[in-house]
Formats: C-alpha cells, structure tokens, sequence
C-alpha cells in the first residue's frame, strides 16, 4: 500500500474510494508511486533493493465499472505505460519470455508478463491498426492500449466529444483517426 497514491487528495496509503476527503461516485484510479520512494516497514536496505531489482512497476490505472471482459474490447488507456492484454489468442508473433518482471495494478494486485506479440485491429472506418510490443500477462482481464506508449511511437492520441483520436505528431488533427468512443 505504501505504493499507493490517492487520485482524490494526492496522499499516499490508500485509493480515492477509501479518502478521508470524502467519497467520490463514479470511477476510481490510483497510482504507483516509485518503486524507490521510500522503504517498506522493517526491512533491512539491501532487501529492499534486491526485490526492486526483481520488480519493474508499470503503471496501470484501474476503472471500477462494467466493461465487458474479451479479447476483442480494448481500452484506451492514459494511465497505462504499457499496451497490454491477459489473453493469448489475441497476440499474433508471441515472444514467451520467463522473466520476475511484474506487472502491477492499481489495486495492488501483480502479476508476472510471460511475453510480448503484437496485434491488429480493424478500425470501425475500416482501417487496420496494428500495435506492437503487447505485453502478454495472465490474469488480467482488460485489453489496454497506452496512450504513453503510442506516444512514444510518434502518435498523438486526444480524447474529445466521447472519442478517443490518434494522428501521427507530423500530421494534424483533421488526419485523425479514431480508435476509441
């Protein structure tokens, strides 16, 4: 939990549903803070240090809500630093890889990668989009698309009027296409 950061009052230790500020409706995020940060209860330092090298923290924001759970939904993700999925079937050009990297959510709960493929969709328009570099990790059960990590690629992603709309950063907005409503 010392992970943790608050979306609602920006204290660490617990989630915006559980804030002493009082409650939020709707959605709830939190945040990993680095895995640096400070030490946890009595360990001794060189503990500390051993299980951060064992550990990569990627930051995921999580939604309570009814989303339905398959390998054909993805969700555009701002809070994600990685594209990833929990299902096998959906990543073509599977790399396995058997590594102590975890993948940690906003809940607390981590869970190991086992691999990167990539993917493509069949946009509503009709275009194909395919995305690379998916982390493959079991146990997860949304289809994320990082808006950081298509940043990173050279892309421009907005969410504006209900849609979520990618561009390439040469290009300009009237270029946009959208993957997400």
């Amino acid at each position: 939990m010392s992970k943790i950061i608050c979306y609602n009052c920006n204290k660490p230790r617990h989630y915006a549903k559980d804030c002493f500020k009082g409650k939020r409706k709707g959605r709830y995020h939190a945040s990993t803070v680095e895995a640096n940060e400070e030490p946890q209860g009595k360990r001794s330092k060189e503990s500390n240090i051993a299980e951060q090298k064992k550990k990569q923290i990627i930051l995921i924001s999580t939604l309570t809500s009814s989303i339905s759970n398959n390998k054909e939904t993805w969700l555009v993700d701002s809070g994600a630093s990685r594209h990833m999925t929990g299902y096998r079937s959906a990543l073509t050009d599977l790399t396995e890889h058997k590594s102590s990297v975890e993948v940690e959510m906003g809940d607390g709960t981590s869970y190991s990668f086992r691999g990167i493929g990539s993917s493509s969709f069949r946009l509503d328009f009709g275009m194909n989009l395919k995305i690379t570099e998916i982390l493959y990790v079991p146990g997860i059960k949304k289809n994320l698309l990082s808006v950081s990590a298509l940043e990173d690629k050279g892309f421009r992603v907005t969410f504006m009027e209900g849609k979520a709309l990618l561009w390439y950063k040469d290009s300009t907005l009237e270029s946009a296409v959208v993957i997400g409503v």
